[in-house]
């Protein structure tokens, strides 16, 4: 978010085909330490259920903060 609020004035290109994978370093963060303190092992996937691409995502913060 920090970067849309930042570049959302200026011209940028957005891949309409990236998926967000909805994971902030904080829950990341939180992640890694419940594996660490569980001692799992093994691949997890952490993505959200529903799938939204970096455009549908911008374009929802776009509305909420009323900009063009």
């Amino acid at each position: 978010m920090d970067w849309f609020l930042k570049t959302r004035r200026f011209s940028f290109l957005v891949i309409k085909n990236a998926l967000w994978n909805g994971v902030t370093t904080l829950e990341l963060a939180k992640s890694i330490k419940i594996a660490i303190e569980n001692n799992l092992t093994g691949l997890y996937n952490l993505a959200p259920f529903k799938k939204i691409t970096k455009f549908e995502l911008l374009s929802i913060l776009n509305e909420v903060l009323k900009e063009d």
